[in-house]
């Protein structure tokens, strides 16, 4: 037997006589799981926090939903940061994942979807859907979702919805300010190496067949969505008002 397993070995004696030697047993360890928040805090002890690279304070395994919440958290803080000149943001008024048809001030919420409803200020997305999207392409995608849904809600405070201007124009927007929210996160370190790509993966997914980018009513090809991003990464929320973004993306050409 090598020395290192002998001394493994000896380890639960070595304990029981520093036990017997001391008037109190040795105390527990304080941080059980190595995540560096203490047993006393830590509402999981004995399992870290270690899925999706969050990190709060509860201590225990982060879900998906806590992965939503902290992008969440951090769009519309990047928010209140830059609308802060021109008036205190309010959040958004809900923010909900489901997993089978649901109602809302706008109506059916469908499955397979994401989606901001101007009545009550709410984010609404599939968890599934999102779901699927984190496991096959990547964390920053469902992140996007999310900052491109609150970009609607900057939209409809800015008074930058239809019919000022089209459906087409709305969701561009949408696009360009999570590309803006995105480059804020890059700059403050919290993207990943691929981050940016899985991003545009996403976008490309989404977009329209090319067929109808003459439609006002659309969403956008997967080139003008992934343009619009681009814009917004490049620019900032100037870029998505300017004239010069919808000279860029008129409602009836390309």
């Amino acid at each position: 037997m090598t020395r290192a397993a002998l001394f493994q070995r000896s380890l639960p004696v070595i304990a029981g006589l520093l036990v017997a030697c001391n008037d109190s047993p040795t105390a527990p360890n304080p941080d059980l799981d190595g995540d560096a928040i203490l047993n006393v805090a830590d509402d999981c002890p004995s399992a870290a926090e270690v899925v999706n690279g969050v990190f709060d304070t509860d201590g225990c395994p982060d879900t998906p939903a806590d992965f939503y919440q902290v992008v969440r958290a951090d769009v519309e803080a990047y928010w209140t940061a830059t609308l802060a000149p021109l008036f205190p943001y309010p959040p958004v008024g809900t923010f909900l994942g489901y997993t089978a048809p649901l109602g809302s001030p706008c109506g059916p919420l469908v499955l397979n979807n994401a989606f901001y409803c101007p009545a009550n200020a709410g984010v609404y997305f599939d968890g599934t859907f999102m779901g699927a999207y984190l496991a096959a392409v990547g964390d920053m995608a469902p992140a996007f979702i999310i900052s491109h849904e609150i970009g609607h809600h900057v939209s409809w405070l800015l008074g930058w919805v239809p019919p000022v201007i089209s459906t087409k124009e709305n969701e561009l927007q949408a696009d360009c300010f999570g590309g803006a929210w995105a480059r804020s996160a890059d700059d403050r370190g919290l993207l990943d190496e691929g981050d940016l790509e899985e991003a545009v993966v996403a976008l490309i997914s989404v977009g329209d067949p090319d067929y109808t980018w003459f439609d006002p009513t659309g969403h956008g090809t997967p080139l003008q969505r992934v343009s619009a991003f681009a814009m917004g990464f490049d620019g900032g929320p100037p870029a998505c008002t300017n004239q010069a973004f919808f000279d860029a993306f008129p409602a009836n050409s390309p």
